[in-house]
């Protein structure tokens, strides 16, 4: 009886390791067929075309996700290559900016020596560019010191390495653009805060941030109105001396300024009638905003 019974198991198990090699081979066979028709350059030569057919026709949607199939089944070859700078380049139109960099900084990463190094660069430059401005502002109108300074300096740093890098590429002149509207988003920002200083009357703190202007900002269109921060907080804090010597830089900078009336007396940088900071306020240059109640009289 115990004989019989291991006759048994060992038939079951014969069938069940025979209905596995079937199944193995069948599987086997259709990895191979896959792998076959995917490594087929036909079929590369058919998916690129297909997404830049997408991308032509500004389907930038459709051109991303056909790029990104054709990059995840064929990471290597010359048209896998294009297809990468291609792919930064649908990304940044689907204002996709983080991507974009991602795929942009790949090629560089991948492609040290290739002829379109310079075009990578670049497309890391714009995506960083645009990321300036965010994918929701893009549609509302925005002022030069809204702007999101971090990857204006971001921006700064990519378009300058790219031009030393490639000082005679086709990109160049865009590239030199853009990175001087880059300068002009931080000018702008370091403006912006001086103003919140002057207007809650820290006066050393928004002479900090004009100077910084001056100095490394002065070709930049706030500079006039820097150097407005600077004669009116020098005057607020009674020296007369640097008043006056920063008057003469307006005067020689620029001498249709309205900052300065026909004598060439300063009139006043901007007034703001409507902050009376309270003392804690000013200390802790606008950190901290106590305002006191007053108790009325009966």
């Amino acid at each position: 009886m115990p004989t019989k019974k291991k006759g048994s198991i060992y038939l079951i198990l014969s069938v069940i390791g025979i209905l596995g090699g079937y199944v193995s081979i069948a599987n086997s066979k259709a990895f191979n067929d896959s792998k076959s028709k995917s490594a087929n350059p036909s079929n590369v030569v058919s998916l690129y075309k297909s997404a830049s057919s997408a991308l032509a026709e500004k389907k930038y949607s459709h051109a991303v996700d056909k790029y990104e199939r054709m990059i995840a089944e064929h990471p290597f070859g010359p048209l896998s290559k294009q297809a990468l700078l291609d792919l930064s380049y649908a990304y940044i139109n689907a204002w996709k900016m983080d991507d974009a960099q991602v795929i942009a900084n790949r090629f560089i990463r991948l492609y040290p020596n290739d002829p379109n190094l310079d075009y990578a660069h670049y497309l890391r430059g714009v995506a960083l560019n645009l990321s300036t401005i965010g994918s929701f502002r893009r549609y509302t109108p925005i002022k030069m010191e809204e702007y999101n300074v971090d990857y204006a300096f971001k921006t700064f740093d990519a378009f300058s390495t790219m031009l030393l890098l490639f000082p005679d590429s086709a990109y160049a002149v865009d590239a030199y653009y853009r990175m001087i509207a880059s300068r002009n988003v931080i000018a702008a920002n370091e403006l912006h805060v001086a103003d919140y200083y002057m207007k809650r009357e820290a006066y050393l703190a928004a002479i900090n941030r004009a100077n910084e202007i001056v100095k490394n900002y002065n070709k930049t269109p706030v500079l006039e109105f820097a150097l407005g921060i600077l004669i009116e907080s020098y005057k607020k804090l009674n020296l007369p001396v640097l008043a006056k010597e920063n008057i003469q830089v307006l005067k020689s900078h620029f001498p249709k300024t309205t900052l300065l009336n026909t004598s060439g007396e300063f009139v006043g940088y901007r007034h703001y009638k409507d902050v009376n900071p309270s003392l804690l306020n000013i200390i802790t240059f606008g950190l901290v905003d106590v305002k006191q109640k007053r108790k009325s009289k009966k």
